[in-house]
């Protein structure tokens, strides 16, 4: 009976120790659990951060072509517009010889006129002299009184017959120095009227470049219209990332003893002055909230634990770069950002005054700067109702 006793103590003795031992391996199994959606979050976040920085090269090289594109545009119609200045060129000077020629075949007439006229005049003359028989021409050169007067009447009648050939032959003459300007004047036009289908020919090849330079254009800002689109739905992913990251922190954050807003430490020795407040700014003509307090330092300057607690965060974000923040209890916790390289990893245990980071310029950032945020709860306050710039 006794025996019974001792071995049911025993065996309840075994029991309790297997419940406890059982609570001290489900309790770290919960803090694993935790640890891992957190690393789960941030690795979702690095890899919409790569994908981010895909489609940026992409969007960079398609606005790249596109301005490309465009200059081609510029230089083609630059082009076209010293062709059609060419072809008005040479039109107006094909215009001019088409004048001339017009001129030239007027003269050509007028003269054809003149030698007809004078022909007729010339072909009468002959007729008459032919027509009158030998008696009245004798009685002409006969007639005369004194032979003085014979040869002045024979020479009389040589020297019109001399006229009226020599006459022909000079307009005959200029009609054909007439006739030789006007081939001249046309061979002249042909050449132009040549050069002119040249230009033509040229002026059409350049706009049917034009033209499809202009197709190439508008499935390039197609395509950059697309990656702008992906690019913004990246980028709302990720400000979504950092959402349910902040949200994470928020809801793990220790919630145990409440903490006095006294005793804490001004996290960037020897350099006090604020760059940057808490609270609405404006920035680029947008209004935006300021979640911290910026306090601007030198490179790698040693950004130091305000308070003593956990590191719940220490990685790299978009627009903080790389981040630490410690959980110090109480619902309380700090944000240290866009430092040059972090001196502590998720999980380590920091007290007040460690060297937990170096300042830098990373992530959305303009200079280098140490920003800085207390957190109640996971929702932001102003950081001067517990730090002094001091010291």
């Amino acid at each position: 009976m006794v025996r019974n006793k001792v071995l049911s103590k025993f065996i309840a003795i075994l029991v309790l120790c297997a419940v406890a031992f059982g609570c001290l391996l489900s309790a770290p199994s919960t803090q694993v659990q935790a640890a891992s959606s957190y690393d789960d979050l941030v690795d979702e976040k690095k890899r919409l951060e790569e994908e981010k920085k895909k489609i940026d090269q992409a969007l960079k090289e398609a606005q790249g072509k596109v301005d490309d594109q465009k200059a081609v545009q510029t230089q083609i119609s630059y082009q076209i517009q010293n062709i059609q200045n060419q072809i008005s060129v040479l039109s107006s000077q094909i215009n001019t010889l088409e004048g001339q020629i017009s001129q030239k075949n007027q003269e050509i007439e007028e003269m054809q006129a003149r030698i007809d006229e004078n022909y007729d005049l010339f072909k009468k003359r002959l007729r008459a002299m032919y027509m009158a028989d030998d008696a009245t021409v004798l009685s002409v050169l006969f007639g005369s009184s004194t032979f003085a007067e014979f040869l002045s009447a024979a020479e009389t009648t040589q020297r019109v017959a001399d006229h009226d050939d020599k006459l022909i032959k000079e307009m005959t003459a200029q009609k054909q120095q007439i006739e030789a300007d006007k081939a001249e004047i046309e061979a002249s036009k042909q050449q132009i009227e040549a050069s002119k289908a040249e230009v033509m020919a040229k002026n059409q090849e350049l706009n049917t470049a034009l033209s499809q330079s202009q197709d190439t254009l508008d499935e390039l800002k197609a395509l950059e219209k697309k990656t702008q689109k992906d690019r913004d739905q990246i980028a709302a992913d990720l400000e979504a990332a950092d959402r349910e990251i902040e949200e994470w922190l928020k809801q793990n954050q220790s919630t145990d003893t409440p903490l006095s807003p006294g005793g804490w430490l001004w996290p960037v020795s020897g350099h006090y002055r604020i760059s940057d407040g808490y609270g609405w700014r404006d920035l680029y003509g947008k209004q935006q909230f300021h979640k911290g307090i910026d306090i601007p330092c030198g490179l790698n300057t040693p950004i130091r634990a305000s308070k003593g607690g956990t590191v719940i965060r220490a990685n790299t974000s978009s627009s903080y770069g790389n981040i630490v923040i410690i959980d110090h209890g109480g619902g309380y916790s700090t944000v240290y950002a866009h430092n040059n390289s972090l001196n502590v990893v998720y999980g380590q245990t920091v007290n007040q005054g460690d060297v937990i980071a170096y300042a830098g310029n990373t992530g959305d950032s303009y200079g280098v700067h140490c920003h800085f945020e207390v957190r109640v709860n996971g929702v932001v306050t102003n950081p001067l109702q517990y730090v002094v710039a001091a010291g």
